[in-house]
Parts: structure tokens; C-alpha cells; sequence
């Protein structure tokens, strides 16, 4: 889960919202039956890690943002 730097909360505060925001999604796909619980995790980075500046309105709403990575069900 990532936030922009605009988001209106102390640093530790966003890195919390951001690990909610990814935990809901990582929720609903679990639930959904899309993706085994095992093959990925949870991780909030907060405003760390923006793709593009934060100069812009277009350039936050790129940043706020949830990526997903999946894991293979055996690692080799």
C-alpha cells in the first residue's frame, strides 16, 4: 500500500493507513477465493516510495496506489 505526500496524517500514521488500505484488499482477494493466503504478504509503505512527484494532483493519484506481488506456491 502507498500514500502521497499530501495525505494529512503524521509519517507513522500513513504507514499504518497505507498497511489498512493493503490488508482490505489482501482481505477481499483471500475471501474471493482469487490468490491462496500463502503466496503474498502485507506491506504499508506509507508516502515512501512514489512513483512520480508529488507536485501535482495527477502525480498523488498515481502515487496512492496498492501494488500486488505474487509469490509461486513453491519457491525453488
Amino acid at each position: 500500500g502507498h500514500l502521497d505526500a499530501e495525505t494529512a496524517a503524521p509519517n507513522a500514521a500513513k504507514t499504518q493507513l497505507s498497511t489498512e488500505q493493503a490488508t482490505a484488499v489482501f482481505r477481499y482477494l483471500v475471501e474471493q477465493g482469487r490468490l491462496p493466503e500463502n503466496q503474498f504478504f502485507v506491506m504499508g509503505q506509507g508516502q515512501n516510495k512514489p512513483l512520480v512527484s508529488n507536485g501535482t494532483l495527477a502525480g498523488r493519484m498515481k502515487n496512492r496506489r496498492i501494488e500486488l506481488a505474487v509469490y509461486p506456491e513453491q519457491f525453488q
